[in-house]
């Protein structure tokens, strides 16, 4: 196949070294932040990690973890002041075998170093970094996700769940946890998921039974039974989240009814009877109740049928020798009436 050029554009020039050997193990967002600093190197632009994040919309900490992985790979050199990033030099990878240490006053005569890149708000990174983009169980976490989600992983998307694999270090198990109980409910936004792990992470939930505990109390439609319960201080059992299954996901009983049912139960059983509160919901289910106010008509035609069967167990009147008397039918309160107009 014949390449060639058309016409006599502006072009950026790639190291035969990097195509060859680093290209092909690194990250696509990462070999694209290269590709922009040598652009930038070429047309003499002053760059800064805001304007790569904009080109490539992502985040200013993609962009740093990009830089971070260059220079550890020692195809760039960063220049920093404390905490703040000044400059990246683009290092010669014709003589680089492995990262080397630049000497400060070279850097200060290259052309090469890019100015006024700000380092955002980042943690140093760890000694202890899964290189994820090189890990075969995380590539696999990350095609599941992709699959669930039934579309390409941005960039962003997936820099949230390296910044929770690496420097959070939650483990696989607990990120496909987390993946799963979130598309399980409906919740296929990564920010949702970025905070899931999050609070497991501060919860120290570190065990695939601990997550999945933690999943279910997540759960809107458990959280509010439990609370509808009074149940605190312990999770719910295999059978009554059944029971709350049934209610939410098979019968689909609207939410006040099920909270409504649960109240109820404790006012005449004084516990948390899940059996109780389902007989309930049973019943406005069968009479085709789908609202509270469904559920005061109810409550109206069953206390006119307790009035009804009250009427039929009052024994019927029969004759004994006192009832034999022919009662008067006098107005007591006439008389007295005309008593008092004597006075």
């Amino acid at each position: 196949m014949e390449i060639y050029r058309k016409s006599n554009q502006k072009y950026t020039m790639v190291s035969d070294v990097f195509i060859e050997e680093y290209m092909a193990e690194a990250n696509g967002e990462f070999v694209k932040v290269y590709l922009l600093l040598l652009k930038g190197l070429s047309n003499e632009e002053n760059i800064t990690v805001s304007d790569l994040a904009d080109c490539l919309q992502c985040t200013d900490k993609d962009i740093v973890r990009a830089l971070n992985f260059w220079h550890d790979k020692g195809v760039l050199q960063l220049e920093w002041m404390g905490d703040e990033l000044k400059g990246v030099m683009v290092l010669d990878l014709e003589s680089v075998k492995k990262p080397q240490q630049v000497p400060s006053q070279v850097l200060e005569s290259q052309p090469e170093k890019l100015s006024q890149i700000v380092m955002p708000e980042e943690k140093p990174v760890s000694k202890k970094r899964k290189q994820s983009f090189e890990d075969p169980e995380f590539a696999q976490l990350m095609y599941i996700l992709q699959q669930y989600l039934g579309k390409p992983i941005s960039p962003t998307e997936y820099q949230a769940f390296i910044h929770l694999y690496e420097d959070l270090e939650i483990s696989i198990d607990i990120l496909e946890v987390v993946i799963e109980n979130s598309i399980k409910n409906n919740h296929k936004n990564i920010r949702y998921m970025e905070s899931v792990a999050i609070d497991w992470h501060k919860n120290k939930v570190v065990t695939v039974e601990q997550a999945k505990e933690r999943a279910v109390y997540m759960r809107k439609d458990v959280r509010a039974v439990m609370k509808a319960f009074g149940i605190f201080g312990r999770m719910l059992t295999d059978t009554e989240i059944a029971f709350v299954d049934k209610w939410y996901k098979e019968l689909k009983i609207p939410q006040e009814l099920i909270v409504e049912a649960c109240k109820r139960t404790l006012v005449h059983t004084k516990n948390a009877s899940f059996e109780y509160a389902n007989r309930i919901l049973m019943s406005w289910d069968n009479d085709n109740v789908k609202d509270l106010v469904g559920v005061k008509r109810s409550d109206e035609v069953f206390e006119e049928k307790k009035k009804k069967q009250e009427a039929k167990k009052v024994p019927t009147n029969f004759k004994t020798r006192f009832h034999n008397f022919e009662e008067r039918d006098n107005d007591y309160d006439a008389l007295v009436e005309e008593f008092n107009g004597y006075l």
